[in-house]
């Protein structure tokens, strides 16, 4: 979740806390404070050496999300820079993973208005993307080295906004297994 007063705060001992944001804060999210971002409101973070992935050990970023509506390419959590990286966003209703110029997207719809457990691993050259704790999509993809900066509610540019609340942000330097990723969307929280 996203404690402190001012710039959103890392809950970790990482203390990977926000450089700048225009998000606009939401006391009562998913899991305490959470944020609002959409156009215009993001949140950048990095670049930090804990946060720096390496592609050939792989590495999943996950998230809970609440989509506001129906949305043209939104970024939810984009890891790297000048637009070259790793994303996790929604396309219309549709979730999707990002890996350099690859995309996989989910062929059903997530609801809007409701919380969601989103989540994308890039290993073994392959892009896993799992909603609510389920697989929907896996494709083949060159798997990148990134630098730690990472930006929710948009790109790294600032382009391609989100619409929606987030909150429980992941950035994990190995890829998650399924299973972990399902206890995680049936818990609720890590």
């Amino acid at each position: 979740h996203f404690g402190g007063t001012g710039l959103p705060e890392d809950s970790t001992g990482y203390h990977n806390n926000a450089t700048a944001s225009t998000a606009t804060a939401v006391p009562a999210s998913f899991a305490g404070a959470g944020v609002s971002v959409g156009a215009g409101r993001s949140i950048k973070v990095g670049p930090s050496p804990s946060m720096s992935v390496t592609g050939s050990k792989g590495y999943t970023a996950s998230i809970w999300a609440k989509i506001d509506t129906a949305q043209p390419n939104g970024v939810l959590v984009f890891v790297g820079d000048n637009g070259q990286g790793f994303a996790l966003g929604i396309n219309g209703n549709k979730p999707y993973a990002q890996a350099g110029s690859t995309v996989i997207s989910s062929s059903g719809d997530v609801a809007t208005g409701e919380w969601h457990f989103l989540a994308a691993s890039a290993v073994g050259g392959q892009i896993i993307l799992y909603v609510d704790g389920a697989e929907v999509a896996r494709g083949k993809a060159v798997i990148p080295d990134l630098n730690g900066a990472v930006t929710l509610g948009a790109d790294s540019a600032g382009a391609r906004p989100f619409a929606g609340e987030i909150d429980e942000v992941g950035l994990s330097k190995a890829p998650r297994s399924a299973e972990w990723l399902k206890a995680m969307a049936l818990g609720g929280l890590d």
